[in-house]
């Protein structure tokens, strides 16, 4: 509370000057000899803060203290006749309404609510008051002033409507708005008006005629001038930026509050791997791109391959971003079809956008033959042997051989697939795998021993071993 309260002289008109919003004052009453004077107001100039003045009354002689205490008879205005203060008809319909007057200081600097009724009627100036716990303040001259209530931020995608609400609230009957205007801030520090609510003219929306581009894509909510709620549809990126809501009241002035429009664009997000050449050196490996968005998207990535990330952004003339990222690493065969995830985050998205990438490195083949179980006997039918490659990309073509030259005759190649029919003894060799594609071959071999022989060659008789063989021979030289 102020340390010298200013003084206002009763029966004389007079302003207070500004008062500071959200202080605590105390208003002096000086009666100077006319004790039933009322405290004058000035509509307009005593324009108190949010938790209003506490008033104070000095009765006679300067120094002689009195207090406002409730006037049991006066609960209803209409007694005062034509004396009743400009303020009273101000008083908001839900406040506490009690009609205190000054008296005498003995009963303290604030008396009970409940002296009221039996505290002496010392003539002095009257004010109208509501009971709060802290004392009585004056609503009409020192009470609430309505607020103008807004959302800070409104978020609203391009295409669609965006709601900017504009509500005054705690505005009591005394109130009287005259006009609302929706105001957009602009470059340096620039303002102008984009649409206009009035009691008795149609709404206008001045900011369409500077549109360019056709109008009606504003309208106010409704038509109370309490509710001010603007909408805007579709909604373009050049509309986003700072609205303030005003509103021209009497006797309170202009209020306003302000609303900061964030328009945003969805973007459109692809991921894909890059083929890249086996090597030892690191280059990009997968790209991921979201597109066309506002504001500018966060890519990030998951991938369980060592490696780096390098992003860029590019602004269309729309005011969108393209952002692009590049995830580089070595390209080995190990790399090879390793599953990554580009992570897209943006405010559009109720989450980020998980987009799977699978690596693709491009690689010449290596094989390797699989299917010789160590028993090929003699007779044996149905053998086979199979040729496996890893490639990127996969191979074209696999050609069987034998270290000593073609496939014996009992053999036939299908494919990556090598049948021998019937084992005889030109199966006891070397088979020989090539595998061919894009980027170069590989060849793989296997090494057959047949077990068992039951014929005479070149004076020997050897003896039969292999399963399935008839007969027996010994060992011996030819006569």
């Amino acid at each position: 509370m102020p340390g010298s309260p200013e003084s206002l002289v009763v029966g004389s008109p007079g302003c207070l000057g500004p008062r500071t919003p959200g202080s605590l004052e105390t208003l002096v009453v000086e009666s100077l000899g006319v004790p039933d004077a009322w405290v004058p107001g000035v509509p307009g100039h005593w324009v108190p803060g949010r938790l209003g003045p506490l008033a104070t009354c000095v009765l006679g002689v300067p120094g002689a203290p009195g207090c406002w205490v409730p006037d049991a008879w006066a609960l209803d205005p209409w007694s005062l006749g034509s004396q009743s203060p400009w303020w009273l008809g101000l008083l908001d319909t839900w406040a506490p309404q009690v009609l205190g007057h000054c008296v005498p200081g003995h009963l303290g600097p604030w008396s009970p609510w409940w002296l009221g009724a039996w505290a002496p009627r010392t003539p002095g100036p009257r004010l109208l008051l509501t009971l709060t716990p802290g004392g009585l303040v004056p609503t009409g001259v020192g009470g609430q002033r309505a607020q103008v209530q807004v959302r800070e931020e409104v978020v609203a995608l391009v295409g669609e409507e965006a709601v900017l609400p504009c509500v005054l609230a705690a505005a009591g009957p005394h109130l009287k708005v005259s006009q609302v205007t929706w105001v957009r801030a602009g470059g340096s520090g620039g303002r102008r008006n984009v649409a206009v609510l009035h009691p008795r003219l149609a709404p206008s929306f001045p900011g369409e005629d500077e549109d360019g581009e056709g109008g009606g894509r504003l309208r106010f909510r409704g038509h109370s001038l309490q509710d001010a709620t603007l909408l805007l549809r579709p909604l373009r990126l050049t509309d986003q930026g700072v609205y303030t809501c005003e509103f021209a009241t009497y006797p309170d002035g202009n209020q306003g509050a302000s609303t900061r429009l964030l328009v945003l664009a969805k973007p459109q997000n692809h991921a894909a791997a890059q083929e890249v050449a086996a090597g030892s050196i690191p280059m990009p490996v997968a790209t991921c791109t979201a597109a066309g968005g506002h504001p500018a998207a966060n890519i990030s990535w998951e991938s369980p391959v060592p490696g780096t990330a390098e992003a860029s952004a590019e602004t269309a003339a729309n005011g969108t971003v393209t952002v692009t990222s590049r995830f580089s690493a070595v390209p080995t065969r190990a790399a090879h079809g390793q599953r990554l995830a580009c992570v897209v985050s943006h405010p559009s998205l109720p989450q980020p956008q998980r987009l799977p990438v699978t690596l693709a490195v491009l690689y010449p083949p290596v094989a390797f033959i699989s299917g010789y179980d160590h028993n090929w006997y003699l007779q044996r039918r149905g053998a086979a042997l199979q040729c496996n490659a890893t490639a990127n990309p996969a191979p074209t073509t696999f050609t069987w051989s034998t270290s000593t030259g073609p496939l014996p005759p009992s053999a036939e190649a299908q494919g990556n697939q090598l049948l021998v029919h019937t084992v005889d003894l030109l199966a006891n060799t070397t088979f020989i795998c090539r595998v061919s594609n894009a980027l170069g071959s590989a060849a793989a071999r296997q090494p057959v021993l047949v077990l068992g022989e039951c014929r005479q060659q070149a004076g020997w008789d050897l003896a039969c071993t292999g399963p399935g063989c008839t007969g027996a021979g010994m060992p011996g030289v030819g006569m």
